[in-house]
């Protein structure tokens, strides 16, 4: 996903440092570095929810792959145990309801 490549992981290709977070392993990644990433992209300008949001669902679903036959076995390794994501506010202030008329 773009998101991920563009405000996390960087590009190499183009020079662009990702952000410290992306070289730690999940497991160790704690809430204050999760609030931190989505804050900068906030201040930036950027829409960080869905970042906030895919951040949260990856965590959910590596914390369940040991006991779920349905998640992919490649996320096992990983040994998430916690969700740091969960533990941020979401940024309803920045949502914007669409006009589906």
């Amino acid at each position: 996903m773009s998101i991920f490549k563009n405000h996390v992981v960087g590009d190499p290709e183009n020079n662009v440092a990702g952000d410290p977070v992306a070289d730690r392993l999940a497991r160790d990644v704690e809430r204050g570095e999760i609030a931190a990433l989505v804050r900068k992209l906030t201040e930036a300008g950027h829409t960080a929810g869905k970042l906030r949001s895919y951040l949260r669902a990856a965590y959910a679903i590596a914390m369940r792959a040991d006991g779920d036959a349905s998640v992919p076995a490649a996320l096992i390794p990983f040994k998430v145990t916690d969700n740091p994501v969960a533990g941020t506010q979401a940024l309803p202030q920045f949502t914007r309801a669409r006009d589906r008329r």
